[in-house]
């Protein structure tokens, strides 16, 4: 609308002082204009042309939103629908390749059809053009040919947003994939890139792939001559606290494997007792604070002895000297 407002302003003024003919060269007629050598017109550009393709723009622009829009609730519906459910998880469904295809069809469409049709281009010179470019720029964008392909790949299923990966030992969760980089927000709130390409040739883990729960192991350590039998009631009883759900109802500790109560390592000063569990990975640091907190207030409560490292030093005296 303001697009088209400034054009119209423009000609009710100079229409007060007739001057509609002055309106028509500057707005209406080109300002560049070809013509082949059989006199067709081959490239012609105006003001209108160029509000036209704006206005355009932007329609598309929204057309593109509310296509992204209208996709996500049919497959969340869907999905809902099919697991007999009344919410669904932000990272629970893959729509990022779909979603870069619906862009790059619309986007492509005004590119190749509105701007050449509205221009007049030739269509055989830049077929042409494109042709005669198309080794070289090939060798030139070899890197980013390759990272547009793994692009693809990872947004066909390998890899969703909201999903938590590690790489490099860096772990975190993904804010966006495009067709060259996965961005990812890690645990101390900093953003980092990596190139698709780059991902693929270091073998990253996705974390929530399979069912969101990872391995994890907190270690506490006894004074020797603990009895390891009282010290595992103990700590699998007040273990059931920190057993709560997510905001999406799920339990924070994996049910079907529960939580163990092992002996580890026979550690210089202390006794190692290993407390395992499969945890949902967006919550393992809390859930991990929360727990250490937990063992640390039950063991002292149970009066049982949480040793620290120390050393005993004997003397011997020598006589001889």
């Amino acid at each position: 609308m303001v697009f088209l407002s400034l054009p119209m302003c423009i000609h009710l003024s100079l229409n007060v002082f007739d001057f509609n003919g002055l309106f028509v060269r500057l707005y209406c007629d080109p300002f560049v204009q070809f013509v082949d050598k059989n006199g067709q017109e081959a490239l012609t550009i105006s003001a209108r042309s160029i509000v036209n393709l704006l206005v355009l723009f932007y329609i598309l622009r929204y057309v593109n939103q509310a296509i992204h829009t209208i996709w996500r609730y049919v497959r969340y519906m869907a999905f809902m629908h099919r697991h007999k459910r009344d919410s669904i998880r932000a990272n629970e469904i893959n729509l990022s390749l779909a979603n870069s295809l619906i862009s790059v069809l619309i986007w492509f469409a005004y590119d190749v059809i509105v701007v050449v049709a509205t221009w007049k281009m030739p269509v055989g010179s830049l077929t042409l053009v494109a042709g005669g470019l198309s080794a070289g720029i090939g060798i030139a964008v070899k890197d980013i040919i390759n990272n547009f392909i793994y692009g693809i790949q990872l947004m066909g299923g390998r890899l969703r947003v909201g999903d938590w990966i590690e790489c490099d030992g860096v772990r975190g969760k993904v804010a966006s994939i495009n067709y060259q980089c996965v961005q990812m927000e890690t645990l101390d709130g900093t953003e980092m890139s990596f190139l698709n390409a780059t991902l693929f040739g270091k073998n990253f883990t996705n974390l929530t792939r399979n069912n969101s729960y990872e391995f994890t192991k907190i270690i506490a350590g006894v004074a020797y001559g603990t009895d390891i039998k009282k010290v595992r009631e103990v700590l699998t009883e007040a273990m059931q606290q920190v057993r709560t759900k997510d905001q999406y109802g799920r339990e924070i500790v994996e049910p079907k494997y529960g939580i163990k109560v092992v002996v580890g390592d026979m550690a210089d000063s202390s006794v190692n007792i290993i407390v395992k569990q499969y945890v949902l990975v967006p919550e393992r640091i809390a859930y991990v604070d929360r727990s250490k907190e937990v063992i640390y207030e039950v063991l002292n409560a149970a009066g049982i002895t949480i040793p620290f490292p120390q050393c005993d030093v004997h003397l011997i005296k020598d006589d001889t000297l």
